[in-house]
């Protein structure tokens, strides 16, 4: 039962469900079972790893739809979010517009269309949302991608690290990533991985746009020998800001 998975941690007001059938990389369970659902009224945050049963997936998405006006962290990693599900949790976000700050939905099967669905509510975030993380869902082509490039400069005052790490951004998104940096004022930490059919000048056009705030940045791109000139150039301005 799902009240068999929750571990109540009240010093950080953050509900932890740990699912029994842990996916690779999942973290290790800490904390001893011992609430039940519905939530109690000091959590604000709300943490689930693992790889749940395919069933209790639509329950975990009625929980977000209860909690999302006062949620501050929502952490969905590997418990196999598909972009129906996906669509179902963004569509409770504008609930959280005045909380919301970490949105987390890494490792999961969100597609162009769960992309899509978080994109369309971000600037509904735009006063609060500090972290976004869409990484390793492969299932994200070029259009989910661009799609949210293109909304992230909503969140341009306040959103201070971005993972689009192991999604499938082609030259689209990229281009949106570059118009959209300049946007981003307190941009922190980026990480869009490694784009191996990445053109020089999508990768030179992101590199010059680079905020200068940024501490941390996970971007390569493979160039080829097609025009070594630029490969140079945008191969040294992806070499980062320095180390702190």
């Amino acid at each position: 039962a799902i009240e068999d998975m929750v571990a109540r941690r009240p010093a950080a007001r953050r509900v932890v469900l740990i699912m029994p059938d842990q996916g690779p990389g999942a973290p290790p369970a800490r904390s001893t079972p011992s609430s039940e659902l519905p939530l109690p009224a000091w959590a604000r945050a709300l943490h689930v790893h693992g790889t749940p049963p395919p069933a209790l997936v639509p329950r975990l998405v009625r929980v977000v739809e209860s909690l999302a006006a006062r949620l501050t962290e929502l952490v969905l990693r590997g418990i196999g979010l598909d972009g129906a599900a996906t669509a179902a949790v963004a569509a409770a976000l504008p609930n959280a517009s005045a909380t919301l700050r970490v949105l987390d939905l890494n490792s999961n099967r969100v597609n162009d269309a769960g992309a899509e669905a978080v994109a369309g509510v971000l600037p509904t975030l735009s006063d609060t949302l500090r972290v976004l993380d869409l990484g390793a869902n492969s299932g994200i082509g070029d259009r989910g991608a661009t799609a949210v490039l293109r909304a992230i400069p909503a969140l341009g005052q306040v959103l201070r690290r971005l993972n689009l790490h192991g999604t499938g951004m082609a030259s689209g998104a990229c281009l949106a990533l570059a118009h959209a940096l300049p946007a981003m004022a307190v941009l922190e930490e980026l990480d869009v991985g490694y784009r191996s059919g990445m053109g020089a000048a999508e990768s030179e056009a992101m590199a010059v746009a680079l905020p200068e705030g940024l501490r941390a940045v996970t971007m390569r791109g493979e160039f080829g020998a097609r025009d070594p000139e630029a490969s140079a150039r945008t191969a040294a301005l992806w070499r980062g800001p320095p180390a702190p």
